[in-house]
């Protein structure tokens, strides 16, 4: 299965793609977060963790290396949200206890995993954020099924998704359903400046009106 790819051209349009995906994991998954710095990984889990019912604050685990955080009422007991970052080598990982986060009713969400390829178990999400440079006179990306646009703006960034074990027969299926969300967002993030831009327009005029009135 060839991997998948998406665009997210705001903060709100990748915390929606989390928001989509939280609601898809199960015990024993992992999914790893990859790619440029400052791309939307931190933002991403925000959106999964907030439709998953946290409402607490998410703090990043740049120095503490992972966070926790529990559920009830789900198939979920607690998502583990990691960040590698500082870390170079899968060695480093050892006297962590990785072995604890695999009890049974854990994901796992690992930002920078990719330094620890091959110890996360069979089932797999990498899903990769990068910036991407696009010429304005050949912005178009193909559409997804359904109708999705793949459309990718000035500034944008591209988030490919690939698989294994119970992930590689579904990353069309996902890869459409992220898409999906994401232009959604952006259509209301559009009407509602649209509705915001009349408004103001009103004021205004009500405004002139009023000065203008004997």
């Amino acid at each position: 299965m060839s991997p998948g790819s998406i665009w997210s051209a705001s903060p709100e349009q990748t915390a929606a793609m989390g928001a989509v995906l939280g609601p898809e994991l199960r015990p024993g998954d992992v999914v790893v977060l990859d790619g440029d710095v400052g791309a939307g990984k931190s933002v991403f889990v925000r959106g999964l963790l907030r439709a998953l019912g946290w409402r607490g604050p998410v703090l990043s685990p740049t120095f503490t290396l992972f966070n926790e955080y529990e559920f009830a009422g789900g198939p979920l007991s607690r998502i583990v949200h990691g960040d590698l970052y500082r870390l170079d080598t899968v060695a480093e990982l050892n006297g962590l206890g990785l072995d604890e986060y695999f009890d049974g009713g854990t994901a796992l969400v690992i930002e920078w995993g990719g330094v620890a390829e091959g110890v996360w178990g069979d089932d797999v999400l990498t899903l990769t954020f990068d910036y991407v440079g696009v010429d304005a006179a050949h912005p178009e990306r193909g559409v997804a099924e359904g109708g999705a646009s793949r459309t990718a703006p000035a500034t944008a960034r591209q988030v490919t998704i690939d698989g294994v074990g119970r992930f590689l027969g579904r990353i069309a299926e996902l890869d459409t359903l992220l898409a999906r969300v994401a232009v959604e967002e952006a259509e209301a993030q559009n009407d509602a400046a649209t509705e915001h831009g009349a408004d103001t327009q009103d004021d205004g005029e009500a405004q002139s009106y009023r000065e203008g009135a004997p």
